[in-house]
């Protein structure tokens, strides 16, 4: 997994590189490379946004913590172990390729609440984290490029590295067990393909705020996957 965030990183180096770099011909005075439409054609954008991933392919713990004995008949009623959220950092590189169409690539990180702390008849300590690379196609949806509101639609993959660590307290496997700690110590890699809708409010030339929400499937799990920014903000170059 550090070997994909390190060449993420490096693949952004290598485009603020290059689309930075000025062309060396230059014809009646204009470089060709940079003036092929107008506005800003690149930017960096932060944001404190959310993830919700279902993972089709989680198998249920079948015991339960002993002093919860009494919950297990409950146990998993709602498949709410599936259930998986991350609150964390986003930070993305955006280039345009027109004034209509932009390539985007994000990489968030954050804690993750695994489903199976939300199960009533297990005492757990979680110590869960997410890793999640996009890359993503942004199409506008407003045609006037001179208003401050923006609507776009976007699309892509993703790529989710999920460490689930979990400390269970107490735990038995059936009624004739001993209790004891058991640690969950799971690495899950799933992609997905998204898509949704974003937002931007223009405040200066070169800032603004974004918000994108995208919905889309897990695989190979099949499970459902949400992703959204928050409010964030967007430098401009």
């Amino acid at each position: 997994m550090k070997q994909l965030i390190r060449s993420f990183f490096v693949f952004l180096a290598f485009q603020l590189f290059y689309y930075s770099a000025d062309g060396q011909i230059i014809v009646n005075g204009h470089n060709p490379k940079r003036d092929f439409f107008a506005g800003p054609q690149q930017s960096l954008s932060i944001s404190y946004g959310s993830i919700l991933w279902i993972d089709g392919k989680n198998i249920p713990l079948a015991g339960y913590s002993e002093p919860l004995a009494d919950f297990h008949g409950i146990g998993d009623l709602f498949s709410v172990e599936k259930y998986n959220f991350s609150i964390g950092v986003n930070v993305g590189y955006e280039r345009n390729l027109s004034d209509l169409v932009s390539v985007r690539g994000a990489f968030s990180t954050g804690k993750l609440f695994t489903g199976i702390g939300g199960r009533l008849d297990l005492i757990t300590h979680d110590k869960s984290s997410i890793s999640q690379l996009g890359l993503y196609t942004r199409f506008s949806l407003t045609k006037n490029l001179k208003r401050r509101l923006q609507f776009q639609w976007l699309v892509g993959p993703e790529l989710l590295y999920a460490k689930k660590d979990v400390l269970v307290e107490e735990y038995v496997a059936d009624e004739t067990s001993t209790p004891d700690n058991y640690r969950q110590n799971i690495k899950v890699v799933e992609g997905a393909l998204v898509t949704g809708l974003g937002i931007s409010l223009r405040l200066t030339k070169k800032f603004s705020l974004f918000s994108d929400g995208m919905v889309g499937i897990a695989m190979p799990g099949n499970g459902l996957k949400l992703t959204n920014s928050g409010i964030g903000m967007k430098y401009h170059w």
